[in-house]
Parts: C-alpha cells; sequence; structure tokens
C-alpha cells in the first residue's frame, strides 16, 4: 500500500515535467489588495513587478483568468483597475497609471567639447527602467509615463543631468561633464521554487525568505532548510545546520551574519536554525568558486544579510509554531534611521508539543536522558530543564546619498540542565550545557562618486561551549567528573573597495584582519576541583588577508572574474597565495555555460567529541602548525551547463576537489592537555542535476546528485583508504508546489543511499581475558538501508484588510508514511554473568519517524 502511494505521488509530481506544452496562467482573485496579487504572481510565476508604492495604494483587485498567456492575463488582472503596464523581457512588468501618454524620448548625448557619448544611459527611477544611447551618442525612446517624471541622463566619467519627460520631446542635445550612473540590472532569474534565484553575476544563489511561500516539510521559511533544497547540499543527519556541500563537511562552510563569523549556527542541537526568518533580507549562496573576498573556508559560503530598509511605517511580524514563539518589528525613527529587532524562544517548560517531543526523542535517542524518562522506577527521580532562545538587534542610519552604516547585534543561546537522584543508593548527578554564540558587527558603506565605493566593517564573535558532570554520594559536596570547554574570540576587520572603470571592468580589492583566540580545557576524574583555576589552553592566531579581483565582461555573452587571495598566518608565520578564477559565457539569452577553479585555505576546524549526555558537541580547534594541527587546503574545480527557455529549466554541474591537511581527532583522556591527531587527504568528485518545469499553478523539479568521497589517512605509518564518514553516492529529490487561491501545498520526496558505518562481526578476547575487542572489517565498508522520506507542507494566507493585518496558518508533515530512517548502528559489548561471557550487542538511532508542526502568523504594515 505504501509503495503504491509513494509511486502515485512520484508521478503527480513528475507530470507537469513530462507534459509538454506552454506556460499559462490562472487565477480567481476576490477583492485582494493589489500587494497581495502581485506578490502571490510574483512567487508562482516568473514574474517581476516594479511599480511605485503610491500607484497600487489601497487598491483591491477582482479578476479572473483561465490558462492564458502573459499579455491577456494582464490584460484580464488590471482591466478595471485604472493601471496600464509595459512588458519587458517576457517577464518583467512595469506598472503606470492608465491616462498617461506615450512619450517620446529623444536625445543626443555629448561631453563638454561636443564629443557624442556612445552608449549613454537614460533611466527612470520611479519606473526602474532605462536604455542606452547608439554608438553616435542619440536615443530615441517611447514610454507610458507621466510626462513630469524625472529621466536620468549619466554616462561614466561625467556628472548626471536629470530632466523632465516633457524635456526631451524636442530631441535637444544634452552635455554632460563629470560623474556617472552604473545601471543596476534588477531582473533575477527564479532558480527551483520562488524564494530561490540565481544571482545577475551568475555565480551564486539569492535566497529571499520573504519571497517564497512554502517548503516541503517546514513551517517557516528558514534559511539553512532552504540552502538544502539545492542540488549537491545534504544533511545526513536530518539537521538544519550539519550540512554536506559538494564533498565538504560542516565546519568547512562559511557562514556570516551581516558580516560575523558564526561558530554555532542552530537550536536544538542543529535540529532548528539559529537565524529568526523574518529578520533576514537575502542570503547569497557560494556552492563552489565563490571570490577572493571570502576565505578561510573550503567548501562554501552562506552570507545571510539581515533587513536593511527604513520603512515609512512601523513593521510588525509575530507567529507561533509548535517549537518556540517570534516577533520582529521594523521601527522607522524619522526618514533616515531605523531599528530592527527581534526575538525568538521555545515554551517547553510551559507546553510538550507533539513537535518537541518528536525532536527531543530524536537527539536524546539512547542516551541517558532518554533511559531516564522510560524507566519506571520510583526510586530514580529526575528533571530535565532545557529551553532555546536568540535575540537580534539592528540600528540604520543614512545619513546622506552617498553613506549607509548600520549597527547589528545577535545573541544565539542553548541551556541544558539535566538532573538524577537515585534515593535507595544516594547518588546524584548533574549535567549543565550550556551553548551560546554572540556577536557584533559595524558596517559603513561610501560612494565616493559614481566610479569607486568602499565597504568598512568590524565584527566581534564570542563562542561559548561549556558542559560540566557532577555527581555525589549522600550530602558530601559535589566532586566534579567531567568538564569539557570550548571558548572562541574573534574580531575581524575588513575594508573593500570597489572601482569600476567602465561598464566591462571593474576591480575589488580589499583587506581583511582575523584575530582569533580558542580556549579549551578538557579534565576527567574525580577530585580535581583544583584544576578548574588551572589555565586553559590558549591557542591564538592573527590571518592577515589581501585580496583582488578583476571583473570583466564583453557585452552580455562572456563574464570573467579573476582574482588573488593573500594570505599570511601570524601563530605559523607562513604565507599563501589563493588564485580564484570564474568564467561565464552566455551564448543564448536562456543558455548558460560556466566554469571556476580555486584554491582554497582552512585555518579552524571541529573536533567531534561526547559529552556524558552521549550528544555531539563539535569542538573549534585552530591550526598551529603543520605538525600537529595542520593548515587544510582544497583544490576545486566545477563546470556547468544552464538552459532555461520560459517554464522550463535544465542544470547540469560537475566538480573536483583535492583536499589536503585533513585531520581525524580523538581526546587523550590520559592527558588533558594533548590531542591525538591522524592526518590524511581526500578527493570529493560529483555531478549535480537539476530539471525543473512549471504548468500554470503547479510547478515540479527533480534534483539529483551523485558524489564520491575517499579519504587517504596515515595510521601509524600506514596509508588507510576508506570512504569519508558522509559520503553519500546517490541523492535525488522531486518535489511539486501547487497554488489554488489563498492555499499553498508543497511536497517532496527524497531518497538517498544509506550512512555508511564500520561493522563489526563478532567479540575477541584480549589475552588477559577480561575486556573483549570488537572484530571489524575495513573502516567504512558497509551502508545502512536506503534512506527516503516524503514531507508534505500546506499553508493558507489571509487578510484582515479592516486593520491592513496579513495572516498566515500553516501544517507541516515530516517523513509522512513513518518511514524508519537509521542515523546511525552503534556495538557494544554486554558481560552476562549467568553464563560469565560477553556478547556482542548492536544498537541503532533513529532518525526522525512522523513529525507534524503548525504554525499561526500575523504581520502588518
Amino acid at each position: 500500500m505504501r509503495l503504491k502511494l509513494v509511486a502515485t505521488i512520484i508521478i503527480c509530481l513528475l507530470s507537469p515535467i513530462i507534459i509538454f506544452g506552454q506556460s499559462a496562467i490562472s487565477f480567481d482573485y476576490k477583492d485582494r489588495t493589489a500587494v497581495d496579487v502581485i506578490r502571490d504572481l510574483e512567487s508562482q510565476h516568473n514574474m517581476v513587478f516594479s511599480y511605485t508604492s503610491d500607484l497600487i495604494k489601497d487598491l483591491n483587485i477582482t479578476a479572473k483568468a483561465n490558462d492564458l498567456e502573459l499579455e491577456p492575463a494582464l490584460n484580464a488582472l488590471f482591466s478595471d483597475t485604472g493601471l496600464d503596464f509595459q512588458i519587458f523581457d517576457n517577464n518583467y512588468i512595469v506598472l503606470s497609471r492608465k491616462e498617461q501618454e506615450l512619450h517620446r524620448l529623444c536625445a543626443t548625448i555629448v561631453n563638454s567639447t561636443s564629443e557624442d557619448l556612445a552608449f549613454a544611459n537614460m533611466y527612470i527611477p520611479e519606473l526602474k527602467i532605462g536604455t542606452n544611447a547608439d554608438e553616435s551618442g542619440k536615443i530615441d525612446w517611447s514610454v507610458k509615463a507621466d510626462a513630469e517624471l524625472k529621466v536620468e541622463i549619466s554616462y561614466i566619467g561625467y556628472e548626471k543631468v536629470i530632466l523632465k519627460l516633457a524635456d526631451l520631446k524636442s530631441c535637444p542635445q544634452v552635455i554632460l561633464t563629470t560623474q556617472e550612473f552604473s545601471f543596476e540590472e534588477i531582473i533575477v532569474r527564479e532558480y527551483v521554487t520562488g524564494g530561490i534565484e540565481q544571482s545577475i553575476d551568475l555565480d551564486h544563489m539569492v535566497l529571499r525568505p520573504d519571497r517564497i511561500s512554502v517548503i516541503p516539510g517546514l513551517t517557516d521559511a528558514d534559511v539553512l532548510q532552504m540552502v538544502q533544497l539545492l542540488p549537491g547540499v545534504e544533511s545526513l543527519d536530518e539537521s538544519a545546520t550539519d550540512l554536506n556541500i559538494r564533498g565538504g563537511t560542516n565546519d568547512q562552510n562559511l557562514i556570516l551574519y551581516d558580516g560575523i563569523p558564526i561558530y554555532n549556527s542552530g537550536h536544538f542541537f542543529g535540529m532548528i536554525s539559529g537565524f529568526n526568518p523574518t529578520l533576514v533580507d537575502q542570503t547569497n549562496i557560494y556552492l563552489s568558486g565563490f571570490g577572493s573576498n571570502y576565505g578561510s573556508r573550503l567548501s562554501s559560503v552562506i552570507d545571510i544579510q539581515s533587513k536593511n530598509q527604513i520603512n515609512e511605517k512601523i513593521e510588525l511580524d509575530a507567529g507561533v509554531n509548535f517549537t518556540h514563539g517570534d516577533l520582529s518589528l521594523n521601527i522607522p525613527l524619522g526618514k533616515k534611521m531605523a531599528l530592527i529587532a527581534g526575538a525568538r524562544k521555545s515554551y517547553n517548560d510551559l507546553i510538550e508539543t507533539p513537535t518537541y517531543q518528536k525532536l527531543s526523542r530524536r537527539v536524546f535517542r539512547d542516551g541517558k536522558i532518554e533511559d531516564a524518562m522510560e524507566e519506571d522506577d520510583d526510586e530514580i527521580n529526575f528533571n530535565l530543564n532545557f529551553d532555546f532562545n536568540d535575540y537580534n538587534l539592528k540600528f540604520l542610519l543614512h545619513p546622506g546619498e552617498k553613506d549607509r552604516l548600520s549597527f547589528s547585534f545577535f545573541q544565539i543561546d542553548d541551556n541544558l540542565d539535566f538532573s538524577s537522584s537515585d534515593n535507595i543508593d544516594e547518588f546524584d548527578t548533574q549535567d549543565k550545557l550550556v551553548l551560546s554564540n554572540t556577536g557584533f558587527s559595524a558596517q559603513w558603506n561610501r560612494s565616493w562618486n559614481a566610479k569607486f565605493e568602499s565597504h568598512i566593517s568590524f565584527s566581534y564573535t564570542s563562542l561559548m561551549n561549556n558542559y560540566r558532570f557532577d555527581a555525589r554520594f549522600g550530602d558530601d559536596p559535589f566532586e566534579l567528573q567531567n568538564l569539557q570547554i570550548n571558548d572562541i574570540v574573534d574580531k575581524t576587520y575588513l575594508i573593500n573597495n570597489n572601482w569600476t572603470f567602465n561598464e566591462y571592468l571593474n576591480i575589488d580589492f580589499g583587506y581583511q584582519l582575523a584575530d582569533i583566540r580558542v580556549d579549551r580545557k578538557w579534565i576527567f576524574g574525580e577530585d580535581i576541583e583544583d584544576e578548574l583555576d588551572s589555565e586553559l589552553i590558549r591557542d591564538n592566531n592573527r590571518i592577515s588577508s589581501s585580496f583582488i579581483s578583476l571583473n570583466a565582461s564583453n557585452a552580455k555573452s562572456l563574464k570573467a572574474k579573476l582574482g588573488l587571495r593573500y594570505n599570511y598566518s601570524h601563530a605559523t608565520q607562513t604565507d599563501f597565495m589563493e588564485p580564484r578564477a570564474l568564467i561565464q559565457f552566455i551564448p543564448f539569452e536562456n543558455m548558460q555555460i560556466k566554469a571556476s577553479a580555486g584554491l582554497y585555505r582552512q585555518f579552524m576546524n571541529q573536533v567531534i567529541e561526547f559529552n556524558d549526555l552521549g550528544l555531539s558537541q563539535d569542538f573549534w580547534v585552530l591550526a598551529d602548525d603543520e605538525e600537529s594541527t595542520p593548515i587544510s587546503r582544497s583544490e576545486s574545480y566545477s563546470l556547468g551547463f544552464l538552459y532555461h527557455p520560459s517554464s522550463f529549466q535544465f542544470e547540469i554541474e560537475a566538480y573536483l576537489k583535492r583536499l589536503d591537511g585533513l585531520t581525524s581527532a580523538l581526546s587523550n583522556f590520559q592527558d588533558e592537555d594533548e590531542f591525538e591527531f591522524d592526518q590524511g587527504s581526500g578527493t570529493a568528485a560529483g555531478i549535480n542535476i537539476l530539471l525543473k518545469k512549471r504548468f500554470a499553478n503547479f510547478q515540479s523539479w527533480i534534483s539529483y546528485s551523485f558524489s564520491r568521497i575517499d579519504y587517504d589517512f596515515e595510521v601509524n605509518d600506514e596509508i588507510i583508504q576508506f570512504k569519508a564518514p558522509h559520503d553519500r553516492p546517490h541523492s535525488l529529490r522531486i518535489a511539486g508546489q501547487y497554488k489554488y487561491r489563498n492555499w499553498n501545498l508543497s511536497l517532496s520526496w527524497k531518497i538517498a543511499s544509506g550512512i555508511i558505518h564500520t561493522p563489526s562481526y563478532g567479540l575477541g578476547v584480549e589475552d588477559d581475558d577480561v575486556f573483549p575487542l570488537f572484530d571489524i572489517d575495513d573502516v567504512n565498508s558497509e551502508r545502512l538501508e536506503l534512506y527516503h522520506r516524503l514531507d508534505l507542507s500546506m499553508m493558507y494566507s489571509f487578510n484582515i484588510k479592516a486593520y491592513s493585518w496579513r495572516g498566515k496558518l500553516g501544517f507541516s508533515f515530516l517523513n509522512l508514511y513513518n518511514r524508519e530512517n537509521i542515523l546511525s548502528r552503534e556495538y557494544f559489548s554486554i558481560y552476562n554473568e549467568l553464563t560469565d561471557s560477553w556478547s556482542l550487542e548492536i544498537r541503532e538511532r533513529e532518525m526522525l519517524r512522523f513529525t507534524p508542526n503548525i504554525v499561526f502568523r500575523v504581520s502588518f504594515n
């Protein structure tokens, strides 16, 4: 029955890709605000609207269309609104008032010596449209607009001239003197789904949470969950934060929030992202070939930018789901200042919802917390206190047209306190875990003139990752048993400049200084309280980096980025050159070919540790020299092809990474100040494929990833070859979205290779006949069962016109058919007193089973 259900769902999801036909537009709006109608069309169809806010203010639309082409559909939509439209590039729609006349804009652009300025720019800011002069500096253009609208005429190196539309009827000669206008393209292509777009530069993806309607299996447009919709991005443990991007490990991803490096990006031990989606404006995702202005990571860059707009009115957004509640505010302080604030907090101390219980079972599985909860023993008492929260605060100041200042603060906190008490043996234990990431940044953007811009910033990051276990007998004081400390302080200074020579050539260059301190301490045993006063193991390093990037283009068909980053490590007194290149060729309007190559280095790595709760506690270790903790190195290459005509999209991209300086680390508990490291190298190679089709109000996509990740490690002077722990050869996702009136439905089915593991076939016995050893085969030689999961989300949008409120009610279901996916398989030796023998016991940890969630959200502005 389940197989029939899955097969039916897959066929439904595939149908719009298989069916051949021209994309059509259908809608049925009844007294909907124009803002909501436009947002709906942009999210459901490949459209971008341009308009002024007063044009559609207080405008409601009632219209209906059934399978119409774009222009007839827009005629039906705006026929009774008094609005007119123009279509550019098949999907860019400019709105204007219907009573406006068609104006001819005619001019000849020259300099002060009457020389023609070829290809000068003409731009209408209010409509966000423009054109260019021909080779002789002449412009002859027609546009429907108000005759009093302002027109900007500019040319690189010359002063901008502002005229009215009416001034250009007689084809005057316009004389420019100095300064330039940098025309910024607006249109970006939808990638996978609405809210995930390809950048204008074609080298990265842009995620906009406020434009995505619904994500399969989720109630909120979580940034890190949105990243997982991209081909080549995996999360083997189903968490939000443990991302393996194109063969890389999680610590090889550089995550920035308003320029602040993030060292802990999640709540609930990574199951929930630590970033409030209602505060995120956009996120730039570089999966390969990121520029020389980014450094210190090998795999990818996730650059999150919070909202940066000064509104005219107060904007409020509030919501609650089955794990936490959130609130965000955007408060304008006049026309040049604004205060943006947000907070999220769990409420499981008041009520434990089904979602919280499912996540708890997944996180605490096979640990002492779950054992205590499931054990039916009146003589043992336990108490669990766990909560998480995050806070954001941002101040914006725009003193003039050339300056933009912002100050950002965030804090991500997780706190766990678990205590148990055995009334018979009078034995008490207490576990405390504090995980907190605090950050601050100050950013100044200055446009010195139209040719030169600067970005100057300072960021401060502090990570506190502390775990402590105490035990005592009777009324004795607590005796420390286990203490694990990992604290980070990161201060980063950055200046980045952009110098534009002309529309085909510009240069980015700058300098970055990262001052990093890592503290760590491991204490195990009894009666060692005095050691708490001893000095922590403290590693320091300063990384000085200079970078430059040459960005050149040939009209619209060829773009190239050639970059170089120079790093100097003060701790190791070594320097490194990192050349990078990206070439993009656009032979036709809907076709792209791109290739990248680069060299990257990383100065910090994570070590996987487990505390007494059985929870993974990732520790950051700073590279100090080539022998103990080496600096990691990666050579990365990629080649991709994209074809995107109208409502159809096909992309294929191959990549190859050569890795060196990898470490496999285990704590040496006998010497708390030491770590034992095995060093190795690796290769990651793969192919990512995306196929997408839009059909009326329905769209679906298929993404497939093939990859292979091989490691070579030297252990006891012997080279061991094995698959990487995160190796997943095959991953297939089939997804679909359907829009019906105020409802949005999203469905996704994923099937992938099982997680790799090292099997054990039995127990051997040491010579002393006391402690058995596992009889294991080759490292990472087998895989767990096939992974597959079906996720569903539904979202209903509504408006309360009397109060200008907007609302959403959503439902999500992870693992809809309750598949038992295995996260890990562990082996234990069990002693049987009756038989005086040891036996092998296998324990498996499950991933999330069927997990429901509900969200209710309201907003106004």
